[in-house]
């Protein structure tokens, strides 16, 4: 006669995927009641925080697997790693570009010529973007490695100052729209340090070093030159279209519009589109926002609004395009 207590552990046994619970059910109850042998203990009792908290790892990482699992449990677990690769990846590549801007104008500032061309005459290196750069590409870097405990603690570190500085847009006299625009910016950073700790367990496989390392070295390179110019170009203009949250939207256009062309397994597809999908509410409220200003200053941000609308547009599609096919070839691999 099955106990309480067993019918108990069963129930949280069901947070394990259907495959594993038919080889390992049976076994793991077995082990779990021959601990658990006072007759009061099987009717009334339950199981513990450290059973529990055992099985909810567990479930992790047979639902996100790595390998020696059913094809669709690989092809989550690869899907929540490219989500939290391609966030690292960004975030990185974004402060890098902040960073040597910053850098640039605090020299740039102290030539005479600043002066003719209404430069800031102090542009603050402060020491909390330089500790979010090495946090930022030291948990990209690691976390294609073996060293991912390291990994996860950059990647917290990481998060911390945009938490900080989300914290300060809150507890200022702000519009209601400025926190709403600071915790768009946020979450795909967040979503990315969720994919890394419950992506990248113990059994999960590393990635190849060699392609996210040129990705992030080509990445770097892009975002110096995007915020080099994005600087002439407002300088002259004195319109900001060239935004470092742009330059990442159409990185992902690009690449997902090379998963298209190319014949790329559906996890690739899937995160693609997720992470598009992450990125789509930051930029309609960038788009929603320039389409005020524009009603205000006239045509002197025509420009910046017409790009805003087809950076919004191109990124749907995208994200559409992808996530079909990706969702169809999911479906069809074996449970």
């Amino acid at each position: 006669m099955t106990s309480r207590l067993e019918q108990r552990y069963r129930g949280l046994l069901r947070l394990l995927p259907r495959w594993y619970r038919e080889k390992r059910a049976d076994e793991m109850v077995d082990t779990f009641i021959s601990g658990r042998q006072d007759d009061i203990d099987q009717e009334y009792g339950w199981p513990g925080w450290r059973e529990t908290g055992s099985v909810a790892m567990l479930a992790v990482r047979t639902r996100l697997a790595g390998a020696d699992a059913p094809p669709r449990a690989v092809a989550l677990g690869d899907t929540v790693r490219l989500i939290a690769l391609l966030g690292l990846l960004m975030h990185a590549v974004t402060v890098v570009g902040d960073v040597g801007r910053d850098g640039v104008l605090q020299l740039f500032a102290r030539m005479p010529l600043s002066v003719a061309l209404s430069v800031p005459v102090s542009v603050p290196l402060d020491m909390v973007r330089v500790v979010s750069l090495v946090a930022s590409v030291g948990a990209f870097v690691l976390i294609l490695t073996r060293w991912r405990g390291a990994a996860k603690a950059l990647a917290l570190v990481a998060v911390v100052p945009e938490l900080v500085w989300f914290g300060v847009v809150l507890g200022s006299d702000v519009p209601a729209t400025a926190w709403v625009w600071h915790g768009s910016l946020l979450a795909p950073l967040l979503v990315a340090t969720a994919c890394v700790f419950v992506g990248f367990h113990r059994e999960a496989p590393s990635p190849s070093r060699r392609p996210w390392l040129l990705a992030l070295l080509v990445g770097a390179v892009v975002a110096l030159s995007w915020q080099a110019f994005a600087f002439v170009y407002s300088t002259i203009t004195n319109v900001l279209v060239f935004n470092p949250w742009t330059l990442q939207s159409l990185m992902v256009i690009v690449a997902g519009v090379v998963v298209l062309l190319r014949a790329t397994p559906p996890h690739v597809r899937l995160g693609m589109a997720i992470y598009a999908a992450v990125l789509l509410p930051q930029r309609a409220i960038y788009a929603y926002q320039t389409v005020e200003l524009r009603a205000v200053n006239g045509p002197l941000l025509q420009t910046a609004e017409n790009a805003a609308i087809a950076e919004v547009l191109c990124l749907f599609l995208i994200g559409v395009a992808l996530a079909v096919p990706g969702v169809r070839r999911y479906r069809r691999l074996v449970t």
